[in-house]
């Protein structure tokens, strides 16, 4: 299959938004992380509140990647989910 300069460009495009979805996303995660070792540590019901709050951008960022991909939000392993951005 040939792809046309505009389908190539459309598809770099929704690519790089993947990556830059999945970078935000990325760092997201990593503070929940060192947010909820903490919160084991301290007990803080705020800290809690804050890791719920950004749990819920992480899934709208989920949904973000797939959107850019074109395709619906499913619950794949990290590999499978690869495996769809690079399809």
């Amino acid at each position: 299959m040939v792809m046309t300069d505009h389908t190539s460009k459309d598809y770099d495009e929704a690519l790089e938004r993947a990556r830059e979805l999945l970078n935000v996303m990325g760092a997201r995660v990593e503070r929940q992380l060192v947010d909820a070792v903490e919160c084991l540590h301290t007990g803080s019901p705020a800290l809690v509140a804050q890791i719920l709050r950004h749990e819920a951008e992480v899934n709208g960022l989920e949904r973000s990647v797939y959107a850019a991909k074109g395709t619906d939000v499913r619950h794949d392993t990290p590999q499978q989910i690869e495996q769809v951005l690079r399809s």
